[in-house]
C-alpha cells in the first residue's frame, strides 16, 4: 500500500510541475512550436539537470522494494510513456514548449531512480544477510 502511495505522490509531483498552470490549456494543438531535435535547440543545463531530477523520484518509488534488474527497464518505459503524456500535453498549451530534450532527460531521470532503489535494496538484504 505504501509503496503505491509513494508512486502516486511521485506521479501528482510530475503532474503538478509540468502542466501548470492548468488554465492555459487551449482547444487546438502547437505543433510549429515542438523541439523536435533533442539537444539542439534554447538548451539551458538547469533545465536538463531539473527535469532530470523531477523524475528522479517517480523511478525510485516504483522500483522501491525490489531487487529485480528487470524492474529498471519497466520504469524507465513508465517514465517514458509519462514524459510523452506531459510534453503532448505542453502542445496544447501557449505558454509551455515540447521537446524531445525533455523527453530525453525525464526518462533518464526515471531509469536513476529506479537503479538507485533497486541499488539501495541490494544493499539492505545484504546488511539482512549478515
Amino acid at each position: 500500500m505504501w509503496a503505491a502511495a509513494r508512486v502516486l505522490a511521485a506521479l501528482a509531483l510530475v503532474l503538478l510541475a509540468t502542466t501548470w498552470p492548468i488554465s492555459d490549456f487551449q482547444d487546438h494543438p502547437h505543433w510549429f512550436r515542438v523541439e523536435w531535435i533533442p539537444f539542439s535547440q534554447y538548451l539551458r543545463p538547469f533545465d536538463v539537470v531539473a527535469n532530470v531530477l523531477l523524475f528522479v523520484p517517480f523511478g525510485a518509488a516504483a522500483a522501491a522494494g525490489t531487487t529485480d534488474p528487470r524492474r529498471v527497464r519497466v520504469v524507465m518505459y513508465a517514465g517514458l510513456a509519462l514524459a510523452l503524456a506531459v510534453e503532448l500535453s505542453q502542445v496544447y498549451t501557449h505558454n509551455r514548449i515540447a521537446t524531445t530534450t525533455d523527453v530525453v532527460t525525464n526518462t533518464a531521470g526515471a531509469w536513476l531512480g529506479a537503479r538507485w532503489a533497486i541499488g539501495r535494496a541490494r544493499v539492505r538484504t545484504r546488511r539482512a544477510a549478515r
